[in-house]
């Protein structure tokens, strides 16, 4: 038996809001690889949205390696919470794959909707997974390989014409249980971080798994609850990588890495006992920061923390659930400045309660205090709360973005902070200054831009 497991392009997507493509290692599929490998079947990931590859190039590996079974993903381990929602291209590969090789689907699509996504492959797909896939793969090819047919909890079917929903998700309580991620099954040189702080050689890792708050617009599907790895399995892994690709650095993929204080010091003392030197970088929330913690960090290679500002309102904080309010902030940005990791701001427009008011008072937050901050429409993800109640699906949240419970145009929204946030840094009369120039022939082009997408559309 042989098995292909593939990350799609996912370049093309006609969405005006859609996430942009990242070089980060597919680790869903490396570890459901590190799980096939266990049981002796022999696989290859195709990461084809790395390579870049075209459809046909991708059908034309498909045969050339002649798998039993396909497994591919409508979003990887890095995009769960955040989507693509124009898979179209997905759709498309799914449905010129010869009927010979039977489909496993996986990812926030198929777990939030799976008769949508099997409707949608043409009726192709045999098996959708809903949820952490690693589990019911590992249980399914159990099955496939006792030569059973078993009823597989989290796992929805093809039978016949039909299609058998199951609504059941599973959790591994114990992720220390999972094997390690199948890293030599990737090409590790075609992947790096999104900026010049975290230098190749690069890799992301996950020493968690989940976050146990609950912001209104924030996908959950993927991972229920928190949990976490022992920090003897995150140095383990981290030593792997050192060992065998000489990484320079790491993300951590994690929601949220500094919610369990007590397990980022034990990781940092066990680095630090072990001579464990390596740049990395974090997400995290601005209540979580405390100054000595991140001192510790630095010690050992922390410098970056990607934060959740998403706005300076305490009115639309409280408002979308982020328990954490303007002043934690402040005091997030203060730990920055005073130990010089580098922070990473990013938010979102339009959240419910939106107006220019609000808009102006992050835009003065942000010039204030000098900050890298970049913002991006929500959008309301079938499953998240923010969506419920107000008929939201996969084929229509591009249109849904930033338009629930304010009344603000979304693309004005942007106009909007634009505006003030050069206003509140350099004056009424920012726009003649020499270095402001070329920032507003940019902002007119993409807004214009947009506008043509949305005609298009």
């Amino acid at each position: 038996m042989k098995v292909l497991l593939i990350n799609p392009n996912f370049r093309g997507s006609k969405n005006v809001y859609d996430v942009n493509i990242r070089l980060r290692q597919p680790l869903d599929l490396a570890y459901i690889s590190s799980i096939l490998e266990e049981k002796e079947i022999d696989n290859e990931i195709l990461d084809a949205n790395a390579l870049n590859l075209s459809e046909s190039d991708i059908l034309k590996r498909i045969n050339v390696f002649f798998p039993s079974y396909i497994i591919i993903t409508t979003s990887p381990l890095d995009r769960w919470e955040c989507p693509q929602t124009d898979i179209s291209m997905v759709f498309s590969l799914i449905r010129k794959i010869d009927t010979s090789f039977k489909i496993i689907v996986y990812g926030a699509h198929a777990s939030t909707d799976p008769a949508w996504v099997w409707k949608r492959s043409g009726k192709r797909i045999n098996y959708i997974i809903k949820g952490e896939p690693e589990k019911p793969i590992s249980e399914l090819f159990d099955s496939i390989l006792a030569g059973e047919s078993n009823f597989i909890k989290g796992v929805s079917y093809k039978k016949g014409d039909d299609f058998i929903i199951d609504d059941n998700y599973n959790i591994y309580e114990n992720i220390d249980g999972i094997p390690m991620p199948n890293f030599k099954k990737l090409n590790m040189d075609l992947y790096g971080y999104n900026g010049e702080d975290l230098k190749k050689p690069f890799s992301i890792l996950l020493s968690s798994r989940g976050c146990p708050f609950k912001c209104v617009f924030c996908l959950r599907e993927m991972f229920k609850n928190y949990r976490i790895h022992s920090p003897e399995r995150v140095i383990r892994e981290i030593k792997y990588l050192k060992d065998n690709y000489s990484i320079n650095s790491i993300f951590f993929q994690d929601w949220e890495f500094l919610i369990n204080k007590e397990r980022a010091k034990n990781i940092y003392g066990l680095m630090k006992d072990n001579n464990l030197y390596v740049d990395f970088g974090i997400n995290a929330r601005a209540k979580d920061l405390d100054f000595e913690l991140i001192k510790k960090l630095q010690d050992v290679g922390l410098k970056r923390i990607n934060l959740g500002l998403e706005s300076a309102s305490d009115k639309i904080l409280r408002a979308v659930k982020k328990d954490i309010t303007r002043d934690d902030l402040l005091n997030a940005i203060n730990i920055s400045k005073e130990t010089g990791v580098i922070l990473g701001c990013y938010g979102l427009y339009n959240l419910p309660g939106e107006n220019i008011s609000t808009i102006k008072e992050t835009a003065k937050f942000v010039a204030e205090n000098n900050i890298e901050f970049r913002p991006g429409v929500v959008l309301p993800y079938p499953g998240t709360e923010l969506a419920m109640g107000n008929d939201i699906n996969w084929e229509n949240v591009d249109v849904k973005a930033g338009r629930i419970k304010t009344t603000i145009n979304p693309m004005l929204t942007e106009l909007i902070y634009k505006f003030f946030v050069n206003y509140y840094r350099d004056g009424l009369f920012f726009m003649f200054r020499k270095n402001n120039i070329k920032k507003g022939l940019s902002l007119l082009k993409r807004f214009f831009q947009r506008i043509f997408l949305w005609i298009l559309k």
